[in-house]
């Protein structure tokens, strides 16, 4: 046996893998697996070159024939490394064309089937769903590499090939690293998940954990106990289910008492730079909104800006469909049930779940499998109607694709921030009419009349004023002896709320208004009331007519509109500012 010569010595034996970024046109292919989307890649075997073990990975991932394959072998393949096996595994991967001509349109739309073994993506998307660090960098390496090779002549495809960053200063920051001296760290990505006591939260992220395949997941974790019962479950994971590192956030919840817990924990874990991501389990008892307004935060300690180290990247709520439409006409208190999260914390949970659904990206409808047809539909049905924009998802035991919940790109600050404004649809017309599965539809109620405040108050008040199959009411108001400011009505299964909102335009002095007002004003105004009047979304299975004609009877008769001025009495809970409440009691 002749003896290795030097120069010739390899004493590595890592492991070593081999996969190919296929591209045609604008786009690349990822493969699907059970969980998430990657590049087609594979364990070299015995005698077999990287090369073929590439080609081979996209036969075996995609069902792809290798002879409608073409590696290009004048761009040298990516070398990357991935972490997340111990030792590090050594990985090549090798760019390609589809020798196939792209079909009509391709270029126009981004084509994804779930129930395929691959789909196509473009740059951009193939950056945001492949979940490792080493694909996204070979992906950058790879589209470089071709592009080159193309300007340069050195490769000449059959059809055009534009996969790569859109050619602008920002995109081609992708290719072209930081200087050394002003290094910019990769926003750390972090997914929130929430739902009541009870609904999967910990199962889905002990999911998440068990299906990771090489993400270094860091969890913070928040328990209202002094005790974290979660954080204790998911340690008993085995070794390889575990998360890289675990953040246990007790006897408090995420939403108020421990914000700057959370805000410091993160911006800790990213500091470290060893993590390609971070899943939040929040207690059942959390807010969405709240904790998402952390991330425009700065740290006290440090002055540092959380959205500057790190970025929210989905809102997941999980909702318990055996008990969803119970829960929602519950009249407990986080009080009452001994959540409570601080000393005078009584929120009507009915409102906290319908908090929690309103504000998410992604919800989940859990328990699928103890519910019949009719009960898994009118649930459905009934989250679509409370947020249409959200992705909605049937799961048992809280599995769903990794791709789901993870690196979606659903949550958006500016979508976040006009949240409040949830009475788009009834303000400006623009509501698209949908399926009224199971009778539960959507319902906008306009008055250009007050209310007279003891009838409303009786609204309020009285359970029988309302048909039990309203489900959901939230708008603006208008009070007759309250000119001055908005009313704000929220009303869920049984509990019914009335708070201050913001002065009417009309109430203020026109110089006061900001510039441009009067055009989105003009087409609401009407003399001699200006913008004042009654706006409210009502969502449930009732019949419109009976509940209009309810509404309507609480508001002021064609006699009562010229008593001027109203001095009714109003013993409504007092409001600042409003002098016209102001001897009211409550």
């Amino acid at each position: 046996r002749e003896p290795v010569r030097i120069g010739q010595r390899n004493i590595s034996e890592r492991q070593r893998r081999s996969g190919c970024l296929v591209l045609r046109g604008d786009k690349c292919v990822l493969a699907r697996s059970k969980m998430s989307l990657s590049l087609p890649a594979t364990d070299l075997a015995t005698y077999e070159t990287p090369e073929q073990a590439a080609t081979r990975a996209v036969a075996a991932s995609c069902d792809i024939y290798q002879e409608e394959v073409a590696l290009l072998r004048d761009v040298a393949p990516a070398v990357v490394y991935d972490t997340s096996v111990d030792p590090p595994a050594i990985v090549s991967i090798f760019a390609a064309l589809a020798t196939g001509a792209p079909p009509a349109g391709y270029e126009e739309e981004e084509s994804e089937d779930e129930d395929d073994l691959y789909d196509w993506f473009t740059f951009e998307s193939a950056l945001r769903r492949v979940s490792s660090v080493h694909e996204r960098a070979a992906i950058r390496l790879l589209a470089d590499g071709v592009r080159k090779a193309i300007d340069a002549g050195v490769v000449v495809p059959d059809y055009h090939c534009t996969f790569g960053p859109k050619e602008s200063p920002g995109d081609m920051a992708l290719f072209s690293p930081a200087p050394r001296s002003t290094p910019a760290p990769e926003l750390l990505p972090v997914t929130v998940l929430s739902g009541f006591l009870g609904s999967g939260k910990t199962t889905l992220l002990k999911h998440i954990l068990e299906n990771k395949r090489g993400l270094r997941i860091a969890v913070i974790v928040n328990d209202m106990a002094s005790v974290n019962i979660d954080a204790m479950l998911v340690n008993s994971a085995d070794v390889q289910h575990k998360p890289e590192q675990m953040i246990e956030l007790s006897n408090g919840c995420i939403c108020c008492t421990l914000r700057e817990d959370l805000l410091s924990g993160i911006l800790d874990l990213q500091r470290q730079q060893r993590f390609d991501y971070v899943v939040v389990e929040s207690s059942g008892i959390s807010e969405p909104m709240p904790v998402a307004e952390t991330f425009t935060f700065d740290d006290k300690k440090s002055g540092l800006l959380l959205k500057d180290f790190a970025r929210l990247d989905t809102l997941v709520t999980v909702v318990d469909g055996a008990n969803f439409m119970g829960q929602l006409n519950t009249v407990e208190t986080t009080a009452s049930t001994g959540q409570a999260a601080y000393e005078e914390d009584a929120r009507p949970l009915a409102q906290l779940l319908t908090d929690q659904i309103e504000f998410a990206n992604v919800l989940l409808l859990n328990k699928c499998d103890l519910l019949s047809a009719e009960e898994k539909g009118q649930a459905l049905a009934t989250l679509r109607r409370l947020n249409p924009q959200a992705k909605l998802y049937e799961t048992v035991r809280s599995e769903i694709p990794l791709d789901q919940v993870l690196n979606t790109h659903r949550f958006s600050i500016t979508g976040a921030e006009a949240h409040e404004k949830w009475l788009t649809e009834a303000r400006h017309g623009d509501h698209k009419p949908e399926t009224e599965e199971f009778g539960i539809h959507s319902f906008p109620w306009r008055r250009r009349r007050p209310f007279h405040p003891v009838r409303f108050k009786a609204l309020l008040r009285e359970p029988e004023m309302l048909p039990s199959s309203l489900i959901r009411a939230k708008g603006f108001v208008w009070i007759a002896t309250r000119p001055n400011f908005a009313g704000i009505v929220s009303f869920v299964g049984s509990i019914r709320d009335l708070s201050q909102g913001q002065p009417w335009w009309a109430a203020m002095e026109r110089d006061l208004w900001p510039e441009g007002l009067w055009d989105d004003l003009k087409d609401l105004w009407q003399e001699p009331h200006g913008d004042r009047m009654q706006e409210v979304v009502l969502i449930g299975t009732f019949d419109n007519d009976e509940i209009v004609a309810k509404l309507d009877a609480c508001l002021l008769t064609d006699e009562e509109m010229e008593q001027l001025p109203w001095s009714f009495p109003d013993d409504l809970p007092v409001w600042q500012g409003d002098p016209e409440a102001a001897d009211g009691d409550d």
